[in-house]
């Protein structure tokens, strides 16, 4: 008896989505909308604008003291007051405030880091889901091929017993891993969703099978100065090279400058004064602590660079990874696996094959086809770290 099983067009590739509809969004236009929308990308940001204002105002001396003065000598009376104002020396206020600014550009690098990582991880999420997406359309069409196999075995009474049983609990596990995958597609939507608080949004499935890694490797070194970690790093080590020329100049007097007048007798003085920095080991030691910490800090922005560098080289030998093992999925294994498992339906069709052999092309051809999404989309997904490394100017 010939069994008829209908294929439903499966053994096609069908690696590409179905473009985007026009109310889908990008994921370069959601990550638009989580850099201006994300609420915590927004709390660092306004942190690092309103220290702005503290650099800026740096240099503005303290406020003037003003003390007011009654005094009651027999049946007359004195009144007088006092003003005062504290001046930090010339040298040190320039100094204070290019440490203002040198913390500010520490910040607001910290911000960017912050921002970078969201991002970064935002689009880890949709290539997850993405890939979820793949993996459950994939294990769809098999699962139409395994019950059709299945449905079909158990009309031929020849046909043995456990290799029925086997093939029932592939298809089993196939509806199993489905199941599974509905409850993971709706937390990756939900965590996607997040990001900007928008639970309304749907996003494009598209994504391009054209994948490549044809980075000059030199030019990526040479961008890693622009990775914000480092830059911060080199900004930390700045800051201290300042707090190292402040303590050096705590041997340099601030300045006092004062006026008092009396209404008796009347008469006003006019009062100069300076601190007098005599404790000379306390300021030997502050000096030689500042130039330990800037020196650590020297080291640290090595450390740093040296991290970054080891991460491009992981990163780009990944891609390359990637991009070997998706093309040899994409022209070796998945022609062949195809091509396998047709010709075990077409056999088994005619009788010349048993449901073992299906049942073992059908596992091979779920594992190809779903190792082949996964690079591609590990690809894209270690692409995005390439762009946070770079700070996102790839």
């Amino acid at each position: 008896m010939k069994i008829n099983i209908y294929i439903l067009g499966v053994f096609l590739i069908a690696a590409t989505i179905s473009p985007a509809l026009s109310s889908e969004i990008s994921i370069d236009d959601y990550l638009s909308l989580i850099e201006n929308q994300n609420a915590e990308i927004n709390y660092y940001k306004t942190i690092s604008v309103s220290l702005e204002y503290k650099f800026k105002t740096a240099y503005i001396p303290q406020n003037p003291s003003l003390e007011l003065e009654r005094m009651y000598i027999g049946n007359s009376e004195e009144k007088s007051f006092y003003i005062k104002q504290n001046l930090i020396n010339p040298l040190k206020s320039n100094m204070y405030k290019k440490n203002a600014k040198l913390d500010y550009d520490s910040y607001r690098l910290e911000y960017e880091t912050i921002r970078n990582k969201i991002l970064t991880e935002a689009e880890n999420v949709y290539y997850d889901y993405l890939f979820l997406l793949n993996e459950k359309k994939t294990l769809s069409d098999l699962s139409a091929v395994a019950d059709s196999v299945v449905s079909a075995s158990k009309y031929q009474t020849k046909k043995s017993s456990l290799d029925i049983l086997s093939a029932e609990t592939e298809y089993s596990d196939i509806i199993k891993r489905l199941k599974e995958i509905e409850t993971q597609e709706k937390l990756l939507l939900n965590k996607l969703r997040s990001f900007t608080g928008d639970y309304e949004i749907n996003f494009s499935t598209y994504i391009s099978e054209n994948i490549r890694s044809d980075y000059d490797k030199k030019d990526l070194i040479s961008k890693l100065s622009l990775n914000p970690e480092i830059l911060k790093a080199k900004k930390d080590e700045e800051i201290f090279n300042i707090a190292l020329k402040i303590s050096k100049m705590s041997y340099f007097p601030d300045f006092m400058i004062g006026y008092r007048k009396r209404t008796l007798p009347q008469s006003y003085d006019i009062i100069l004064g300076m601190d007098l920095p005599i404790f000379f080991n306390k300021n030997a030691a502050q000096i030689r602590e500042a130039r330990l910490i800037k020196e650590s800090y020297s080291y640290a922005y090595k450390k740093k660079f040296a991290e970054k560098e080891y991460m491009l080289n992981k990163i780009l030998l990944n891609l390359e990874n990637y991009i070997n093992l998706f093309y040899y999925h994409k022209d070796v294994l998945l022609p062949k696996s195809n091509a396998e498992f047709n010709l075990s339906i077409a056999l088994y069709q005619k009788g010349e094959a048993d449901i073992s052999q299906v049942t073992n092309s059908l596992k091979r051809n779920l594992e190809i086809k779903i190792d082949y999404y996964e690079y591609l989309f590990e690809f894209y997904k270690t692409k995005a770290e390439l762009k946070e490394l770079l700070g996102r100017k790839l």
